[in-house]
């Protein structure tokens, strides 16, 4: 599971929905990367209020490199659900802990992948 967060947010572009994170860590520091149960919610009810909604996530890491999720498009996704102790806040020196729930996305699932 992937480590702290730089930044983060979200954009919308017509029936495009995405939620963006930088992560402090590089891309081959773990196997997965996560994104909490709840965006991943609210960005699906965005997607679906249109026929041709699409809803994304965009993970970048430390190493230079980029990966967007499908998240439309990813069957069974509740296989990845978990529920860890993690920091309240993911910014930097936030130490509060509370159990959230995320989907822990193994990076596989990117439909694309990018190197700058």
């Amino acid at each position: 599971m992937s480590g702290s967060t730089r930044a983060s947010g979200s954009i919308n572009s017509s029936d495009k929905y995405i939620e963006i994170k930088a992560r402090n860590i590089k891309s081959i520091d773990f196997f997965s990367t996560f994104l909490e149960c709840k965006k991943y919610d609210q960005l699906m009810v965005l997607a679906k209020q249109t026929q041709t909604g699409k809803a994304f996530y965009f993970v970048t890491f430390t190493d230079n490199t980029a990966l967007l999720f499908d998240l439309t498009n990813i069957k069974n996704i509740g296989r990845f659900k978990e529920t860890k102790l993690m920091k309240e806040v993911t910014l930097e020196g936030q130490t509060k802990t509370i159990l959230k729930e995320i989907y822990d996305l193994p990076l596989g699932l990117a439909v694309k992948k990018y190197k700058w």
